[in-house]
């Protein structure tokens, strides 16, 4: 064997990306009845637990109602509730509200206009409704995904019917008035995100992945399409997407491949015009339901691989990391990933029962990363605050009562101020835009101002 052939051999082993171990699973928990129980989204609370939704016909007044569930640190439930009607109503996305309580999106065939309508709820902390909307025609309508929006209100995409229909993008103010509405054409959004410059992000689908790039007036600045690779596959749709540290964009979603025998996971990584970066395929049943950026600047992916829940982790240039598959008997899939407090993951979906053919919403929470801790921390007075924070949770800990927390911005404008305690030391910065802000804490010796970077 020549020399050459040696350090060629060596090189190649030197840049093969390393797989490293997974997490480990803490604990699942199931819930639902005797029928068919879904679970679409998940958010930690602002008290350690978590509130989910989906859909449900085993509880509730028709065939399918929408179901939400909030949960202590453990999984455990606190109380359930149903809305809808006598006909079908789901649940896709929840939200924890600013001024408290949850506000949940899907679609309603029990109340509207339409074969579906948009259907919007806002309740109180318990989980009792304060007001219900509807939005729509006389079509098929549908809400897919609902995120905060700085201004105080909230961003809708789903999918609109008519002649003008297509991806929709709906603007609604905190009492559920609707400030304006917006549609692009293609078949349907799944996920928005507002932006770093105040505009927002769709994903969807238009035959291929369809990025939809707006201002903060819903107007389109770009849109771009994406498949794998000419000719590699005859449908696309991206399902998840989230602005990543560098003010690009991550898609997760899915493509049948040519054959049409593959639904394949894909995973698609742009920079901040759409102007793809790479694009990756994992696996050979596979879907990739959601995906976020974690503070390693790598990506992580919930979604189903042959029948199995299953979490993606990748290194920043979209190779593999690590891999887990949970399984439950015969069928289920991951239908939505966060990253918790802690630095592990909870993930919801559900399972499916090989006699009876049901289904039960299935909740999994994960360890952090074998190696990852809790971050860099600042250390003051006995005290110690996490920094840099990328987005979710600012953890105090160390302190001994509670103490009053203001986040200034750089114009020393209040954005954020709340009690923080060592039974609640929580910030929840998720409606925060990256940057760099001034903490300052008072209630408890010494007085603290830090400048805290968000990102």
């Amino acid at each position: 064997m020549s020399k050459f052939q040696i350090v060629s051999i060596l090189l190649m082993i030197f840049w093969l990306p390393l797989f490293t171990q997974p997490p480990d699973t803490l604990w699942t928990k199931t819930y639902g009845d005797t029928a068919e129980d879904y679970g679409e989204s998940v958010q930690q609370t602002t008290d350690g637990g978590y509130i989910l939704t989906g859909h449900t016909s085993s509880f509730g007044a028709g065939s399918l109602d929408v179901y939400l569930i909030k949960t202590d640190s453990l999984g455990e439930t606190l109380w359930t509730r149903t809305f809808g009607g006598i006909d079908e109503d789901r649940g896709y996305s929840v939200l924890q509200a600013r001024e408290g309580g949850y506000i949940i999106v899907g679609g309603t065939k029990s109340f509207g206009t339409g074969d579906f309508d948009l259907y919007l709820i806002k309740t109180d902390q318990l989980g009792e409704t304060l007001w219900t909307r509807t939005y729509g025609g006389t079509g098929f309508d549908m809400g897919y995904s609902i995120s905060n929006t700085l201004d105080g209100c909230y961003i809708i995409t789903g999918r609109k019917s008519g002649a003008n229909g297509g991806v929709w993008l709906l603007k609604i103010s905190g009492n559920g008035d609707t400030l304006w509405s917006r549609t692009f054409g293609g078949n349907c959004g799944y996920a928005v995100k507002q932006t770093a410059d105040s505009g927002y992000i769709i994903a969807g689908s238009n035959g291929k992945i369809w990025l939809v790039k707006t201002d903060a007036n819903g107007d389109t600045l770009w849109t771009k399409s994406y498949i794998y690779s000419p000719g590699s596959a005859i449908y696309c749709t991206g399902l998840d997407v989230s602005q990543t540290y560098d003010l690009g964009y991550i898609v997760s979603g899915y493509s049948i491949d040519w054959t049409g025998d593959y639904r394949v996971m894909d995973l698609l990584k742009t920079d901040s015009l759409g102007r793809k970066e790479w694009h990756n395929w994992y696996g050979e049943w596979t879907f990739g339901y959601s995906v976020l950026q974690t503070p390693d600047s790598g990506y992580v992916v919930g979604g189903e691989d042959y029948g199995a829940v299953y979490i993606l982790k990748t290194y920043p240039n979209g190779s593999t990391k690590w891999e887990k598959h949970v399984n439950f008997p015969y069928f289920s899939r991951g239908r939505d990933i966060q990253q918790t407090s802690d630095n592990g993951f909870i993930v919801v979906g559900d399972r499916r029962y090989m006699h009876t053919f049901t289904h039960d919403v299935v909740l999994i929470k994960l360890s952090a990363e074998p190696g990852i801790e809790d971050g860099m921390e600042l250390k003051e007075g006995g005290w110690r605050i996490s920094n840099p924070v990328y987005g979710g949770f600012l953890r105090l800990s160390g302190i001994t009562g509670s103490i009053g927390v203001e986040l200034l911005d750089i114009l020393g404008r209040r954005v954020l101020s709340q009690t923080v305690s060592p039974q609640r030391p929580y910030l929840n910065l998720r409606d925060l835009r990256s940057g760099i802000y001034f903490l300052k804490v008072s209630g408890q010796k010494p007085e603290l101002i830090k400048v805290i970077l968000i990102r």
